[in-house]
């Protein structure tokens, strides 16, 4: 686990309500995200990501331990929750701890590595331009890949 700075965000809304997943681990932690969000599970070679509505319970969630070492724990409930506010930040990782359990930036897309390769310009774009206004809503860069997506990502890959 290292610290990755925030560069901008692909959507922030203080303000909407939405339908989110609540995940409690075992461990106590408890990580709440929009359904299509990706989160980063253990698995026997590392990790494995998942859409948030997804999540089953046994699953394993990678939470903060000790140090830089992050605790696998496993997923003893889940629910949908109406709450205010969206924020979705970018990292320079693409990843991000939230709530104690490991996340990736990404939503919508089912491959970590494909997100954050496509997000690469967005990345590069806001580590230049280092403005201290806060966007709202959903990012122009990370709208226009949605749409695009649309027409060229197999079904495979796509939140339904």
């Amino acid at each position: 686990m290292i610290y990755s700075e925030v560069l901008t965000f692909m959507d922030r809304d203080p303000n909407a309500t939405r339908q989110f997943m609540e995940i409690t681990a075992e461990n106590g932690v408890t990580i709440t995200t929009t359904p299509s969000h990706l989160l980063l599970l253990a698995a026997a070679d590392g990790w494995r990501e998942s859409f948030a509505v997804n999540i089953k319970l046994g699953d394993v969630l990678l939470t903060r331990g000790t140090g830089s070492v992050m605790r696998p724990s496993k997923v003893v409930h889940t629910r949908m929750v109406k709450r205010r506010g969206v924020f979705a930040p970018l990292t320079k990782a693409g990843t991000i701890i939230v709530d104690d359990a490991l996340a990736s930036c990404y939503a919508l897309v089912r491959s970590h590595s494909l997100a954050h390769a496509a997000m690469a310009p967005l990345r590069w774009m806001a580590s230049w331009s280092k403005t201290e206004e806060m966007p709202r809503g959903v990012h122009w860069y990370a709208n226009a890949l949605y749409s695009f997506g649309d027409y060229v990502l197999p079904s495979k890959y796509k939140y339904l």
